[in-house]
């Protein structure tokens, strides 16, 4: 009966681990392999002192098992073996909840990263308002000069200070217009990014209605990070980026080249992060699918020929 027991054991133990343990696509650090690894090794070594002792006890006093001289050895050796199979799913349950606390501490230094780039694009946006400000301040001197200029027939001078004065309204005010200043500094910023990398990019965004300028910048920041980096790596590389909406859906859509092969994780169904930290990377799209979700809609992924290309639906309420 031994043998069909222990096999009994062994599979209760490994559903238990795989019910508590979901997700195992996770780097163990020494430490944690000695730990998980306790409960095992105490059990193959005490299997090994019982039979050596009981081995002994034949050899050197009677012909007789001495577990059938005293039965009760049995009963008590049955439950310290119970006790030690069901050490390993508590240890393994601890474990994960210590990784679930290290896990939301991450989550929370994510979202105060994803807090401190909206104020950073708040602040930009209130100095592109101060821009316009002082340009509409400053506007009517402007017409003043260039009237002086035209009046003493100084033509010349006054082209160069219309040109100068077009260089400086283009410099103030948002390349991309989407309806929205804070998705319009979001998107101009990721275009002036994209010429300094040598990135093509192109945008037909339009912001939609009844949903938050914050969700949207989520979306675009997580989504355009991840599309720059995958870009800059390939030839010709592009970023193009558009929306519409059907009835009361959003579909966003960002397409990019990339290099090389992706793979999924199985617990989330997203593209691994290729960065060696994965503890702080890597996130992105799940910030993504979170956003979405909240909007009772949902993201799917496509990579095909080169070409990465997320599609995000949002239910506009």
């Amino acid at each position: 009966m031994d043998l069909p027991i222990d096999f009994a054991f062994m599979f209760l133990t490994v559903w238990l681990i795989r019910r508590v343990y979901v997700c195992g696509d996770e780097d163990l650090t020494a430490a944690e392999f000695t730990m998980l690894s306790i409960p095992l090794v105490s059990m193959a070594l005490s299997y090994n002192v019982k039979k050596f002792y009981e081995h002994k006890y034949i050899e050197d006093s009677v012909t007789k098992d001495v577990f059938d001289l005293y039965a009760g050895h049995n009963f008590a050796f049955f439950i310290y073996y119970v006790l030690m199979f069901a050490a390993i799913p508590a240890i393994i349950m601890m474990y994960r909840q210590i990784k679930c606390a290290q896990e939301k501490v991450l989550a929370n230094e994510r979202n105060a990263e994803q807090m401190e780039n909206m104020k950073r694009r708040i602040s930009e946006v209130e100095g592109l308002y101060c821009d316009m400000r002082a340009m509409r301040h400053d506007i009517g001197n402007h017409i003043m000069t260039l009237e002086c200029l035209c009046e003493r027939k100084e033509y010349d001078e006054a082209q160069s200070y219309l040109e100068r004065l077009k260089r400086s309204f283009e410099s103030s005010f948002a390349e991309i217009k989407s309806g929205n200043p804070v998705t319009d500094v979001i998107l101009t910023q990721g275009l002036k990014q994209a010429k300094e990398k040598g990135i093509e990019f192109m945008c037909d965004f339009h912001y939609p209605d009844n949903i938050d300028a914050f969700d949207l910048s989520i979306i675009l920041n997580n989504a355009l990070a991840n599309a720059m980096e995958a870009a800059s790596v390939c030839a010709n590389p592009y970023i193009e980026i558009s929306s519409r909406c059907r009835e009361n859906a959003y579909m966003l859509e960002i397409k990019n080249n990339f290099k090389g092969s992706l793979s999924y994780d199985e617990c989330t169904g997203l593209p691994k992060t290729i960065k060696a930290d994965k503890n702080r990377h890597g996130y992105g799209l799940e910030n993504i699918r979170r956003t979405a979700q909240k909007y009772f809609g949902d993201i799917d992924i496509s990579a095909k020929s080169g070409e990465f290309t997320l599609c995000v639906m949002l239910m506009m309420r």
